[in-house]
């Protein structure tokens, strides 16, 4: 081909070896001499080219960033919702209500009380003597006999408070026909008041001197009892008189 002519001509030119010897003709010679023109015309074009082009634009720097000098905004936590707080009470509200608790708790005790046996003055039989005095907390017992006339004196009495404190049990027991819980209790004098405290024995009243004589006022046994804390005394009762100072 017309490259490879070419490429062999301009070896041999090269070398020094004289290329018609070789079989290049003159026709050969002038053709790889039109090239090589050619070629250095063409360089020259793109040499000029590139001298008279425009010089290219200078590189832009690169726009700094830009930062916000203001400290980032904390990270608000989600609150929970929280129960609104109670608005503080009236105070005759609270006394209201108060009040009404004492009165719910006061009726429970009295309906316990009237199932046990409370408001009542009643006899009990020995046989029931143990169960009655453990199953309430206040209890007062007469022992008594029937016939004497102080113990009669004594039941009217008790009689008369046992509706009045339902706190308390009030009952009596037959010496006669209780002679295990008579020796059990030390019991040497009718009548003998004796005050049960839980199921145990904690005061007594023996007949009638510390009352002030057989002709006493209820109100003051209630007082006698109310020192010994079998019941809490209702204001008819408490008038200030003398009470009992101990057994």
């Amino acid at each position: 081909s017309t490259q490879s002519t070419w490429g062999t001509f301009r070896l041999f030119t090269m070398l020094g070896a004289d290329p018609e010897s070789f079989g290049f003709g003159p026709e050969a010679g002038l053709m790889a001499q039109n090239r090589l023109d050619g070629a250095v015309q063409s360089l020259a074009r793109k040499h000029e080219r590139a001298q008279n082009a425009p010089p290219p634009p200078p590189e832009r720097p690169e726009a700094p960033m830009i930062r916000d000098s203001r400290p980032p905004a904390p990270v608000e936590e989600e609150r929970q919702p929280t129960a609104p707080e109670p608005e503080p009470e009236d105070d005759l509200e609270v006394i209201r209500r108060n009040r009404l608790r004492q009165l719910q708790n006061e009726f429970h005790e009295v309906s316990v009380g009237r199932a046990r046996g409370h408001g009542s003055y009643r006899e009990v039989p020995e046989c029931d003597f143990l169960k009655e005095v453990t199953q309430s907390k206040n209890v007062v017992c007469a022992f008594f006999h029937r016939d004497f006339e102080r113990c009669k004196i004594l039941d009217r009495h008790l009689t008369d408070l046992a509706p009045r404190y339902l706190t308390c049990k009030f009952m009596k027991l037959d010496a006669e026909k209780a002679p295990f819980f008579v020796e059990k209790l030390g019991v040497r004098v009718l009548p003998t008041l004796v005050m049960f405290e839980d199921g145990v024995a904690k005061h007594r009243l023996i007949g009638f001197e510390e009352l002030g004589g057989d002709e006493f006022p209820t109100r003051v046994l209630a007082q006698r009892l109310a020192v010994a804390g079998m019941l809490t005394l209702k204001d008819e009762d408490d008038d200030g008189g003398e009470r009992g100072t101990g057994f």
